[in-house]
């Protein structure tokens, strides 16, 4: 089976096109990429949390276990 992507969105961002963060060293969004199988319906959401090194070291001092 070839699976396509039908779609890329972001619930955070507008236009993911023209997005620019404020703070290009640390930043996060949520991109949800929609796939399915080439040439039939259906289709699954896949999450990506999109991450710099420092939004991530960020996340995880304010992060309690």
């Amino acid at each position: 089976m070839n699976a396509v992507i039908r779609y890329i969105h972001s619930p955070d961002i507008e236009d993911l096109s023209t997005y620019k963060s404020e703070d290009s060293e640390s930043f996060s969004f949520l991109l949800q990429v929609m796939a399915g199988p080439n040439n039939q319906e259906g289709e699954e959401s896949f999450d990506i949390e999109v991450v710099t090194l420092n939004g991530f070291l960020r996340s995880m001092t304010r992060t309690k276990y």
